[in-house]
Order: structure tokens, then sequence, then C-alpha cells
């Protein structure tokens, strides 16, 4: 059964050019976030785009890193009332679905469990 939940506090994505990551690939690991969600780093692809990567799908050695998984770091604009479909969840954000077959991250803060309501 698929577990759903529901955006409680409308949530527009700030980062236009997401990056994706294969299992294995190498990144350059900028700094670690030192704001509410300090288990993320700021990295940079070999193509030069920049995103957030939560530490625990990366081997970091100095200031480079491997992925330990495959990652995407595409965020969702989301609104009060929208149902999505809960895929995961890593450093306070969920990795979702939505209803237009979308995936993407959320801060997990802004949603509430679905299926118990």
């Amino acid at each position: 059964m698929e577990r759903r939940i529901r955006v409680i506090k409308d949530y527009a994505r700030e980062f236009e050019n997401p990056i994706s990551m294969k299992k294995g690939s190498h990144i350059k690991v900028i700094r670690k976030n030192e704001g509410r969600y300090k288990e993320w780093f700021w990295c940079k692809n070999e193509e030069g785009i920049e995103a957030f990567v939560p530490s625990e799908i990366l081997e970091i050695d100095g200031s480079s890193a491997v992925f330990l998984q495959d990652y995407d770091s595409r965020e969702l604009t989301v609104y009060e009332g929208d149902i999505l479909i809960f895929i995961s969840e890593m450093g306070g954000w969920a990795w979702v679905k939505k209803s237009s077959g979308e995936y993407g991250w959320v801060p997990k803060e802004n949603t509430e469990p679905y299926d118990s309501l």
C-alpha cells in the first residue's frame, strides 16, 4: 500500500537546476550546510551545477565525495492540501511523488501523514 502525506504548508522550490547522479559518481564538496538541515552538504558536479546532497548517501574524503546510491536533487513546489505519495526521507526532507507523476523533495515539516486521518 502506498503511504500518503498531505501538505500543510506551501513550499516553493528554491533551485531550478537539479543534479542527477548515479551510484559511484564523484562530486566536489563545497561546504556543510550550517542552517536547519545540518546533515546536508552543498556540492558541485562536473558540469558546474551546485546542489544540496544528504550526507548519508555520500562517502566523503576531504573536498570530494562518492555517491553511495543514485540521487536527484529536484525539489517540488507544493501547496497546502496537496496529497503526495511518500517514497523516502533523508535529513528532514521527504522524497515524494505528485499526482502528476513528478518526483522531488519537500521539507518533511511541511507535511503530515494522510492515511491515518
